[in-house]
Protein backbone atom coordinates (compact mmCIF):
# COMPACT_ATOMS: atom_id res chain seq x y z
CA UNK A 1 0.00 0.00 0.00
CA UNK A 2 2.79 2.44 0.89
CA UNK A 3 4.52 1.79 -2.45
CA UNK A 4 1.26 2.53 -4.29
CA UNK A 5 0.86 5.77 -2.36
CA UNK A 6 4.45 6.67 -3.17
CA UNK A 7 3.73 6.35 -6.88
CA UNK A 8 0.51 8.36 -6.58
CA UNK A 9 2.20 11.11 -4.60
CA UNK A 10 0.41 10.65 -1.27
CA UNK A 11 3.33 11.51 0.98
CA UNK A 12 1.13 11.92 4.05
CA UNK A 13 -0.22 8.40 3.68
CA UNK A 14 3.30 7.02 3.30
CA UNK A 15 4.38 8.67 6.55
CA UNK A 16 1.28 7.40 8.33
CA UNK A 17 2.03 3.83 7.22
CA UNK A 18 5.62 4.22 8.45
CA UNK A 19 4.31 5.30 11.86
CA UNK A 20 2.00 2.27 11.99
CA UNK A 21 4.93 -0.01 11.15
CA UNK A 22 7.09 1.54 13.86
CA UNK A 23 4.33 0.92 16.40
CA UNK A 24 3.97 -2.71 15.32
CA UNK A 25 5.51 -5.79 16.93
CA UNK A 26 7.53 -6.67 13.84
CA UNK A 27 11.05 -7.90 14.40
CA UNK A 28 13.96 -5.53 13.94
CA UNK A 29 15.15 -6.90 10.60
CA UNK A 30 11.65 -7.22 9.17
CA UNK A 31 10.68 -3.70 10.23
CA UNK A 32 13.90 -2.11 8.96
CA UNK A 33 13.54 -3.91 5.64
CA UNK A 34 9.91 -2.82 5.24
CA UNK A 35 10.73 0.84 5.93
CA UNK A 36 13.75 0.76 3.62
CA UNK A 37 11.56 -0.74 0.88
CA UNK A 38 9.10 2.14 1.29
CA UNK A 39 11.96 4.65 1.04
CA UNK A 40 13.20 2.94 -2.12
CA UNK A 41 9.73 3.05 -3.66
CA UNK A 42 9.46 6.76 -2.86
CA UNK A 43 12.86 7.34 -4.48
CA UNK A 44 11.86 5.35 -7.57
CA UNK A 45 8.69 7.46 -7.82
CA UNK A 46 10.77 10.67 -7.52
CA UNK A 47 9.23 11.47 -4.13
CA UNK A 48 12.68 12.35 -2.86
CA UNK A 49 11.73 14.52 0.12
CA UNK A 50 9.75 11.65 1.63
CA UNK A 51 12.43 9.13 0.63
CA UNK A 52 15.08 11.13 2.51
CA UNK A 53 12.89 11.32 5.61
CA UNK A 54 12.21 7.58 5.65
CA UNK A 55 15.85 6.66 4.95
CA UNK A 56 16.92 8.89 7.86
CA UNK A 57 14.36 7.27 10.12
CA UNK A 58 15.77 3.82 9.31
CA UNK A 59 19.40 4.87 9.58
CA UNK A 60 18.84 6.68 12.89
CA UNK A 61 17.35 3.53 14.42
CA UNK A 62 19.60 0.91 12.84
CA UNK A 63 22.89 2.61 11.82
CA UNK A 64 24.93 -0.60 12.10
CA UNK A 65 22.59 -2.92 10.19
CA UNK A 66 24.11 -5.06 7.46
CA UNK A 67 22.09 -3.22 4.80
CA UNK A 68 22.85 0.27 6.11
CA UNK A 69 25.27 0.88 3.21
CA UNK A 70 22.39 0.51 0.73
CA UNK A 71 20.06 2.72 2.75
CA UNK A 72 22.70 5.42 2.99
CA UNK A 73 23.48 5.24 -0.73
CA UNK A 74 19.73 5.57 -1.40
CA UNK A 75 19.60 8.61 0.87
CA UNK A 76 22.49 10.29 -0.96
CA UNK A 77 20.92 9.47 -4.33
CA UNK A 78 17.66 11.16 -3.32
CA UNK A 79 19.51 14.19 -1.96
CA UNK A 80 21.34 14.57 -5.28
CA UNK A 81 18.13 14.08 -7.25
CA UNK A 82 16.65 16.92 -5.18
CA UNK A 83 19.63 19.09 -6.08
CA UNK A 84 20.59 19.24 -2.40
CA UNK A 85 24.34 19.17 -3.04
CA UNK A 86 25.48 20.54 0.30
CA UNK A 87 23.82 17.80 2.34
CA UNK A 88 24.68 15.14 -0.23
CA UNK A 89 28.36 16.10 -0.20
CA UNK A 90 28.46 15.97 3.59
CA UNK A 91 26.66 12.61 3.63
CA UNK A 92 28.94 11.21 0.93
CA UNK A 93 32.08 12.17 2.86
CA UNK A 94 30.84 10.26 5.91
CA UNK A 95 29.65 7.40 3.72
CA UNK A 96 33.11 6.93 2.19
CA UNK A 97 34.76 6.96 5.62
CA UNK A 98 32.27 4.53 7.18
CA UNK A 99 32.35 1.95 4.41
CA UNK A 100 35.93 2.27 3.17
CA UNK A 101 36.59 -1.40 3.96
CA UNK A 102 33.28 -2.75 2.64
CA UNK A 103 33.39 -5.04 -0.35
CA UNK A 104 30.12 -3.43 -1.49
CA UNK A 105 31.42 0.14 -1.57
CA UNK A 106 32.08 0.26 -5.33
CA UNK A 107 28.65 -1.13 -6.15
CA UNK A 108 26.97 1.28 -3.74
CA UNK A 109 28.74 4.31 -5.27
CA UNK A 110 27.76 3.09 -8.74
CA UNK A 111 24.15 2.84 -7.64
CA UNK A 112 24.17 6.48 -6.54
CA UNK A 113 25.49 7.42 -9.97
CA UNK A 114 22.96 5.10 -11.63
CA UNK A 115 20.10 7.00 -10.01
CA UNK A 116 21.34 10.20 -11.64
CA UNK A 117 21.98 8.53 -14.99
CA UNK A 118 18.57 6.84 -15.13
CA UNK A 119 16.94 10.24 -14.68
CA UNK A 120 19.36 11.94 -17.08
CA UNK A 121 20.26 14.56 -14.47
CA UNK A 122 23.51 15.71 -12.85
CA UNK A 123 25.54 14.09 -15.63
CA UNK A 124 28.83 15.59 -14.44
CA UNK A 125 28.25 14.34 -10.90
CA UNK A 126 27.39 10.87 -12.19
CA UNK A 127 30.64 10.84 -14.19
CA UNK A 128 32.61 11.81 -11.09
CA UNK A 129 31.03 9.02 -9.06
CA UNK A 130 31.63 6.39 -11.72
CA UNK A 131 35.23 7.60 -12.01
CA UNK A 132 35.72 7.05 -8.25
CA UNK A 133 34.78 3.40 -8.78
CA UNK A 134 36.85 2.97 -11.93
CA UNK A 135 39.90 4.42 -10.17
CA UNK A 136 39.32 2.47 -6.95
CA UNK A 137 41.88 -0.26 -6.28
CA UNK A 138 39.71 -3.20 -5.28
CA UNK A 139 36.12 -2.28 -6.12
CA UNK A 140 34.05 -5.15 -7.48
CA UNK A 141 31.74 -4.90 -10.49
CA UNK A 142 33.78 -2.22 -12.23
CA UNK A 143 32.20 -3.25 -15.52
CA UNK A 144 29.04 -1.33 -14.58
CA UNK A 145 30.92 1.80 -13.55
CA UNK A 146 32.86 1.70 -16.82
CA UNK A 147 29.61 1.26 -18.72
CA UNK A 148 28.04 4.16 -16.82
CA UNK A 149 31.07 6.34 -17.50
CA UNK A 150 30.84 5.64 -21.24
CA UNK A 151 27.13 6.54 -21.22
CA UNK A 152 27.82 9.78 -19.37
CA UNK A 153 30.55 10.60 -21.91
CA UNK A 154 28.05 10.10 -24.73
CA UNK A 155 25.53 12.39 -23.05
CA UNK A 156 28.27 14.98 -22.58
CA UNK A 157 29.10 14.66 -26.32
CA UNK A 158 32.59 13.48 -25.35
CA UNK A 159 32.46 10.92 -28.13
CA UNK A 160 36.21 10.29 -28.33
CA UNK A 161 36.31 9.48 -24.61
CA UNK A 162 33.26 7.26 -24.99
CA UNK A 163 34.91 5.38 -27.84
CA UNK A 164 38.01 4.75 -25.75
CA UNK A 165 35.87 3.56 -22.85
CA UNK A 166 34.01 1.13 -25.12
CA UNK A 167 37.25 -0.20 -26.59
CA UNK A 168 38.50 -0.83 -23.07
CA UNK A 169 35.32 -2.67 -22.09
CA UNK A 170 35.48 -4.90 -25.16
CA UNK A 171 39.14 -5.62 -24.49
CA UNK A 172 38.88 -6.34 -20.78
CA UNK A 173 35.47 -8.02 -20.58
CA UNK A 174 35.01 -9.84 -23.89
CA UNK A 175 34.56 -13.16 -22.05
CA UNK A 176 32.45 -11.73 -19.24
CA UNK A 177 28.82 -12.88 -19.20
CA UNK A 178 27.69 -9.29 -18.54
CA UNK A 179 29.29 -7.66 -21.58
CA UNK A 180 26.24 -8.05 -23.84
CA UNK A 181 24.15 -6.17 -21.31
CA UNK A 182 26.74 -3.40 -20.92
CA UNK A 183 27.26 -2.88 -24.66
CA UNK A 184 23.52 -2.88 -25.36
CA UNK A 185 23.00 -0.12 -22.80
CA UNK A 186 25.79 1.95 -24.30
CA UNK A 187 24.21 1.46 -27.73
CA UNK A 188 20.92 2.71 -26.23
CA UNK A 189 22.70 5.88 -25.10
CA UNK A 190 24.00 6.50 -28.64
CA UNK A 191 20.50 5.90 -30.03
CA UNK A 192 18.96 8.35 -27.58
CA UNK A 193 21.22 11.12 -28.88
CA UNK A 194 20.51 9.97 -32.47
CA UNK A 195 24.00 8.67 -33.14
CA UNK A 196 22.42 5.75 -34.94
CA UNK A 197 25.50 4.56 -36.82
CA UNK A 198 27.36 3.93 -33.56
CA UNK A 199 24.24 2.50 -31.91
CA UNK A 200 23.46 0.02 -34.66
CA UNK A 201 27.12 -1.01 -34.85
CA UNK A 202 27.12 -1.92 -31.16
CA UNK A 203 23.73 -3.65 -31.34
CA UNK A 204 25.02 -5.78 -34.22
CA UNK A 205 28.19 -6.55 -32.25
CA UNK A 206 26.03 -8.04 -29.47
CA UNK A 207 23.92 -10.01 -31.95
CA UNK A 208 26.95 -11.41 -33.77
CA UNK A 209 29.20 -12.12 -30.78
CA UNK A 210 26.61 -13.05 -28.15
CA UNK A 211 23.51 -14.27 -30.04
CA UNK A 212 22.13 -16.18 -27.04
CA UNK A 213 22.68 -13.36 -24.55
CA UNK A 214 19.46 -12.14 -22.89
CA UNK A 215 20.26 -8.68 -24.25
CA UNK A 216 20.27 -9.90 -27.84
CA UNK A 217 16.51 -9.27 -27.79
CA UNK A 218 17.02 -5.65 -26.73
CA UNK A 219 19.77 -5.19 -29.31
CA UNK A 220 17.44 -6.42 -32.04
CA UNK A 221 14.76 -4.07 -30.74
CA UNK A 222 17.25 -1.18 -30.68
CA UNK A 223 18.02 -1.72 -34.37
CA UNK A 224 14.29 -1.54 -35.12
CA UNK A 225 13.86 1.68 -33.14
CA UNK A 226 16.88 3.30 -34.83
CA UNK A 227 15.43 2.39 -38.23
CA UNK A 228 12.08 3.93 -37.27
CA UNK A 229 13.78 7.14 -36.17
CA UNK A 230 15.70 7.24 -39.48
CA UNK A 231 12.42 6.54 -41.34
CA UNK A 232 14.06 3.56 -43.01
CA UNK A 233 10.93 1.49 -43.52
CA UNK A 234 12.65 -1.55 -45.00
CA UNK A 235 15.26 -1.76 -42.26
CA UNK A 236 12.56 -1.32 -39.61
CA UNK A 237 10.43 -4.09 -41.13
CA UNK A 238 13.41 -6.46 -41.29
CA UNK A 239 14.42 -5.68 -37.71
CA UNK A 240 10.88 -6.24 -36.44
CA UNK A 241 10.73 -9.55 -38.29
CA UNK A 242 14.02 -10.42 -36.61
CA UNK A 243 12.42 -10.00 -33.19
CA UNK A 244 10.49 -13.18 -33.95
CA UNK A 245 13.64 -15.16 -33.17
CA UNK A 246 13.14 -14.23 -29.52
CA UNK A 247 9.53 -15.33 -29.03
CA UNK A 248 10.58 -17.53 -26.13
CA UNK A 249 12.17 -14.59 -24.29
CA UNK A 250 9.90 -13.50 -21.42
CA UNK A 251 10.24 -9.85 -22.46
CA UNK A 252 9.48 -10.41 -26.14
CA UNK A 253 6.03 -8.74 -25.73
CA UNK A 254 7.61 -5.77 -23.98
CA UNK A 255 10.11 -5.32 -26.83
CA UNK A 256 7.23 -5.35 -29.34
CA UNK A 257 5.41 -2.72 -27.30
CA UNK A 258 8.46 -0.43 -27.17
CA UNK A 259 8.75 -0.60 -30.96
CA UNK A 260 5.02 0.17 -31.09
CA UNK A 261 5.55 3.15 -28.77
CA UNK A 262 8.13 4.53 -31.14
CA UNK A 263 5.70 4.30 -34.04
CA UNK A 264 2.95 5.92 -31.94
CA UNK A 265 5.17 8.79 -30.83
CA UNK A 266 5.71 9.54 -34.52
CA UNK A 267 1.96 9.44 -35.24
CA UNK A 268 2.28 6.18 -37.17
CA UNK A 269 -0.70 4.66 -35.39
CA UNK A 270 -1.52 1.88 -37.81
CA UNK A 271 1.91 0.28 -37.45
CA UNK A 272 1.74 0.79 -33.68
CA UNK A 273 -1.69 -0.84 -33.46
CA UNK A 274 -0.55 -4.10 -35.00
CA UNK A 275 2.43 -4.37 -32.66
CA UNK A 276 0.40 -3.64 -29.54
CA UNK A 277 -2.03 -6.37 -30.55
CA UNK A 278 0.88 -8.76 -31.13
CA UNK A 279 2.31 -7.92 -27.69
CA UNK A 280 -1.02 -8.60 -25.98
CA UNK A 281 -1.48 -11.84 -27.91
CA UNK A 282 2.04 -12.95 -26.95
CA UNK A 283 1.43 -12.39 -23.23
CA UNK A 284 -1.51 -10.34 -22.04
CA UNK A 285 -0.54 -10.94 -18.41
CA UNK A 286 2.97 -9.50 -18.80
CA UNK A 287 4.04 -7.18 -15.97
CA UNK A 288 3.96 -4.25 -18.43
CA UNK A 289 0.69 -5.38 -19.95
CA UNK A 290 -1.15 -2.27 -18.75
CA UNK A 291 1.03 -0.19 -21.07
CA UNK A 292 0.33 -2.49 -24.02
CA UNK A 293 -3.40 -1.93 -23.50
CA UNK A 294 -2.97 1.83 -23.06
CA UNK A 295 -1.02 2.03 -26.32
CA UNK A 296 -3.67 -0.06 -28.05
CA UNK A 297 -6.37 2.28 -26.77
CA UNK A 298 -4.61 5.45 -27.88
CA UNK A 299 -3.71 4.03 -31.30
CA UNK A 300 -7.27 2.77 -31.79
CA UNK A 301 -8.62 6.25 -31.08
CA UNK A 302 -6.23 7.84 -33.55
CA UNK A 303 -7.07 5.45 -36.41
CA UNK A 304 -10.80 5.99 -35.81
CA UNK A 305 -11.54 2.60 -34.23
CA UNK A 306 -13.73 3.83 -31.38
CA UNK A 307 -15.04 0.35 -30.55
CA UNK A 308 -11.47 -0.91 -30.23
CA UNK A 309 -10.56 2.03 -28.00
CA UNK A 310 -13.62 1.50 -25.79
CA UNK A 311 -12.66 -2.15 -25.48
CA UNK A 312 -9.16 -1.19 -24.38
CA UNK A 313 -10.56 1.16 -21.73
CA UNK A 314 -12.76 -1.65 -20.48
CA UNK A 315 -9.74 -3.92 -20.13
CA UNK A 316 -7.79 -1.23 -18.29
CA UNK A 317 -10.57 -0.79 -15.73
CA UNK A 318 -11.45 -4.47 -15.29
CA UNK A 319 -8.00 -6.07 -15.42
CA UNK A 320 -5.87 -3.33 -13.85
CA UNK A 321 -8.31 -1.78 -11.37
CA UNK A 322 -5.74 -1.73 -8.56
CA UNK A 323 -2.65 -0.90 -10.62
CA UNK A 324 -0.74 2.18 -9.49
CA UNK A 325 -0.35 3.37 -13.09
CA UNK A 326 -4.03 3.12 -14.00
CA UNK A 327 -4.63 6.85 -13.42
CA UNK A 328 -1.98 7.75 -15.99
CA UNK A 329 -3.17 5.17 -18.52
CA UNK A 330 -6.79 6.31 -18.35
CA UNK A 331 -5.69 9.93 -18.56
CA UNK A 332 -3.60 9.27 -21.67
CA UNK A 333 -6.46 7.50 -23.46
CA UNK A 334 -8.87 10.26 -22.43
CA UNK A 335 -6.43 12.85 -23.75
CA UNK A 336 -6.28 10.97 -27.06
CA UNK A 337 -10.08 11.04 -27.32
CA UNK A 338 -9.96 14.80 -26.74
CA UNK A 339 -7.29 15.29 -29.41
CA UNK A 340 -9.44 13.29 -31.82
CA UNK A 341 -12.40 15.63 -31.16
CA UNK A 342 -14.39 12.99 -29.25
CA UNK A 343 -14.97 15.26 -26.28
CA UNK A 344 -17.85 13.39 -24.69
CA UNK A 345 -15.80 10.19 -24.61
CA UNK A 346 -12.86 12.12 -23.25
CA UNK A 347 -14.93 13.66 -20.48
CA UNK A 348 -16.29 10.27 -19.39
CA UNK A 349 -12.80 8.82 -18.99
CA UNK A 350 -11.21 11.89 -17.43
CA UNK A 351 -14.06 12.05 -14.93
CA UNK A 352 -13.08 8.59 -13.73
CA UNK A 353 -9.55 9.85 -13.10
CA UNK A 354 -10.67 12.95 -11.17
CA UNK A 355 -13.13 10.89 -9.11
CA UNK A 356 -10.77 8.08 -8.14
CA UNK A 357 -7.50 10.01 -7.83
CA UNK A 358 -8.48 13.65 -7.14
CA UNK A 359 -5.15 14.72 -5.61
CA UNK A 360 -2.79 12.73 -7.84
CA UNK A 361 -0.86 14.33 -10.68
CA UNK A 362 -3.20 12.84 -13.28
CA UNK A 363 -6.29 13.69 -11.28
CA UNK A 364 -5.22 17.33 -11.29
CA UNK A 365 -4.32 17.23 -15.00
CA UNK A 366 -7.67 15.65 -15.84
CA UNK A 367 -9.53 18.29 -13.86
CA UNK A 368 -7.86 21.23 -15.64
CA UNK A 369 -7.89 19.59 -19.08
Amino acid sequence: MASVNAHLGKDGDVKEICEVLLASDSGKEQLAGALAYIAEQCRNANRHKTAVEVYRLVLDRWPDAADAIWWESGLIASQLCQGNHKEADKAFEGFMARYKDSGNLGKAISQIADNLRWRDIENDRARQLYQVVVDGPDYADKIWARMGLAICDIRAKAYSQAGSAIDGLLRDYSQDSRIGHAICQIADAYRQVRRHKEAVGLYKYVLERYPTDPYALWSQMGIAVSAIDLDDKQAASEAIDGLGRYRSHPDYPHALSIVADNYRWRDRYQEALGLYKAAIEADGSHRYGIWFVMGLGISSVMVGDVDGADGAVGVLVSRYGGHHDLAQCLYEVGYAYSNAGLHQKAEQILQQVTSRWPTSRYGILARVH
